[in-house]
């Protein structure tokens, strides 16, 4: 079934695109210091220009009466390219 699963996620491609911008995302989020592993994570496609972009969005898991500590990025799924970084305040 594993193998059946895995062959659908290839044929998918919204799947893989999200996947690609997703690992774009974290490997960003990484290298600015955020543990992606201990933040509530969501994604989001938005409308940019003439195509779409993926947004990934970091929340921190405890974010009732917190102010900042989210992040979120842009990635352009045409090229993997990051378009935009928002910290929050």
């Amino acid at each position: 079934m594993s193998a059946l699963f895995d062959e659908d996620i290839a044929r998918d491609d919204v799947a893989v695109s999200m996947a690609r911008a997703l690992v774009i995302a974290n490997r960003r989020a990484r290298q600015l210091g955020i543990d992606v592993g201990d933040r509530l994570v969501s994604v989001a496609q938005r409308p940019s220009a003439d195509r779409f972009v993926w947004q990934v969005d970091y929340l921190p898991k405890q974010y009732v009466g917190r102010r900042g500590g989210d992040f979120s990025i842009e990635v352009d799924p045409a090229d993997g390219s990051i378009r935009r970084e928002v910290r929050g305040q």
